[in-house]
């Protein structure tokens, strides 16, 4: 057997050479790591800074007196469109009623809607022909005009079956009202009343 000379400086010198070549490569794989972290944060930095933007001309937007006001005025239109379409729904179920009875229709929506004292508001009527029940909601500005109409429905030649109960009163606006349910009278019966008249 041969003996191996064993030169301890050449080994120690080849060792750091292996260690040179693995730090150096991880040096490269963390210097490439953080490049690509520098990279994502510089995007996300960016990117935050371009929605913050996007936000702040959004609230420019919303906080825009021209838009506030304009908001305001489709609010109203929106109030009152759905006001209209509530009287239009009323007068058409008024006029079922007048077709239901037209011996007595003119007098009969006379009688209820036209004449009362100043400030009464007749909303949500309808009619059940089978039953010959009338159902109405009323509201009065004032306790004198609200007297007044709760007279006329007491003679009302028309109606059978009208008690009165009361009503329910808006302290802040002063406003009296009620909804009313009777039945109408037999229309043979409201047409010989009208005659008389």
């Amino acid at each position: 057997m041969k003996k191996k000379r064993i030169d301890l400086y050449v080994q120690r010198q080849k060792a750091k050479k292996q260690d040179r070549a693995k730090t150096g490569s991880r040096t490269k794989v963390g210097l490439v790591f953080l490049l690509l972290l520098v990279v994502l944060a510089a995007f996300l930095l960016l990117d935050t800074n371009r929605m913050e933007k996007k936000i702040e001309d959004g609230n420019a937007v919303l906080n825009d007196p021209a838009n506030l006001d304009r908001f305001e005025e489709i609010n109203s239109l929106n109030q009152r469109e759905a006001a209209y379409i509530s009287i239009r729904e009323n007068l058409d179920g008024l006029d079922q009623i007048i077709q239901s009875y037209p011996e007595v229709g003119r007098s009969l929506f006379s009688h209820f809607l036209m004449g009362n004292a100043p400030g009464i508001t007749i909303s949500n009527i309808s009619y059940t022909a089978s039953t010959g029940q009338f159902t109405m909601s009323v509201e009065a500005d004032s306790y004198s005009s609200w007297t007044q109409y709760i007279s006329k429905l007491e003679k009302s030649p028309f109606i059978t079956g009208f008690e009165y109960r009361g009503y329910q009163r808006d302290l802040g606006q002063d406003k009296y009202f009620s909804s009313f349910s009777f039945q109408l009278v037999d229309m043979s019966q409201s047409q010989e009343m009208v005659e008389e008249d």
